[in-house]
This record gives structure tokens, sequence and C-alpha cells, in this order.
């Protein structure tokens, strides 16, 4: 791979605003009925062999959202050209975005 583009991604589980945390603890069975209504449940109602499952899903995805995570060594191994690309809304602090960019050698000494 010689180039590689990482979109509104934190490097590891911290690094995202609180409140977000707080809102992934959140996502499990017991709010199936107010998912129920959303436009995740219809597209994958459209397509899901099991339509029934979704709950089971929704705790499945729970379990994957609360686990820890830290990719900071993987990120600093990185050789390839890499862009990092973050909007205003994102779930990802400033501070986070800088220190995920320091590990990939940036904004460590002047370019030139």
């Amino acid at each position: 791979m010689r180039r590689l583009a990482i979109v509104s991604t934190p490097v590891k589980r911290d690094g995202c605003y609180p409140e977000v945390l707080q809102g992934m603890a959140e996502v499990n069975s017991s709010a199936f009925d107010m998912m129920k209504q959303s436009p995740m449940y219809a597209a994958y109602e459209a397509v899901a062999p099991d339509v029934a499952a979704f709950p089971r899903l929704m705790d499945k995805t729970s379990e994957l959202l609360q686990r820890p995570y830290d990719w900071s060594a993987e990120v600093r191994a990185l050789t390839m050209a890499t862009m990092l690309v973050y909007a205003d809304a994102d779930s990802v602090p400033v501070s986070h975005i800088a220190e995920f960019y320091a590990l990939l050698g940036g904004g460590l000494h002047d370019a030139g």
C-alpha cells in the first residue's frame, strides 16, 4: 500500500468525546424500540435474512463499542503517505487528532 486515508477515526477508544463514549454505552437491545424507528433499522430490515436478530446485533455491537483499544504502536509503524480527514462535527476532539498526527511523525519539527 502506497497511500492511506483515515477518516473520522480515533487512534484509541478514549480519543472520543466523553458524551460519545456514553452514547456508545447505551447501544444495546434495551434501545430496540427506539431503533426500530430509525433509518438504520429500515435498511437492516430490507436485507437481513433474520430480521428478528436485530436486538442480538445491537448487543454484539455494544460489546464491540465498549472494548478498549489503542492502535498507537501500529500507527507509529505506518510507512506510507497517510492523510487524516476530520470535520468539525466528528466525535473526536482536536487534541486527539493532533496526537494521532504526531504518532505519524507530523507536527514534531519544521517541515522545511
